[in-house]
């Protein structure tokens, strides 16, 4: 059994990498802005800051997760890859649809919303259950090389 604390910092830092692999990502392609260097540390913020509003909604289903064993990690992959483009969906999509009048289409931005925040939720559920399945798997390598060794 994984204490909470533990559970909590796993999440953390795997949300904290899936954020940062997501801001490298935007380095691959940087638009057209007249500051660059100013719209990146924005968008990385803004990235950190969602991220970080996402794993504090996410806590109650971080400390629920107990067994990550078989056909469990494949259905908390894809509950925890589901929570990002949800939010970025009723969060950021929706508002922006229903106040927008112009004469341009948003589907481009509406879609790179969507496709950066499973990107993010992905990275950031994938590396949570591996690092909790390690930590769940350790006593019992333990437990099996103490009896082998006796």
């Amino acid at each position: 059994m994984v204490s909470r604390w533990k559970k909590l910092a796993y999440s953390l830092v795997s949300v904290l990498l899936g954020a940062a692999a997501l801001t490298g990502l935007s380095l691959l392609f940087p638009g057209k802005s007249e500051d660059p260097i100013r719209l990146f540390f924005g968008v990385t913020f803004l990235t950190f800051a969602v991220s970080l509003a996402g794993w504090l909604i996410a806590i109650p289903l971080i400390l629920m997760v107990n067994n990550v064993s078989r056909w469990r990690f494949w259905l908390y992959l894809g509950i925890g890859s589901s929570i990002g483009p949800f939010l970025a969906y009723q969060g950021m999509i929706l508002p922006c649809l229903k106040s927008y009048k112009g004469h341009y289409s948003q589907v481009p931005a509406i879609l790179v919303m969507v496709c950066s925040s499973a990107i993010l939720s992905c990275i950031a559920t994938l590396s949570y259950l591996l690092l909790l399945r390690r930590a769940q798997m350790m006593p019992l390598h333990r437990r099996n090389q103490t009896a082998v060794g006796k």
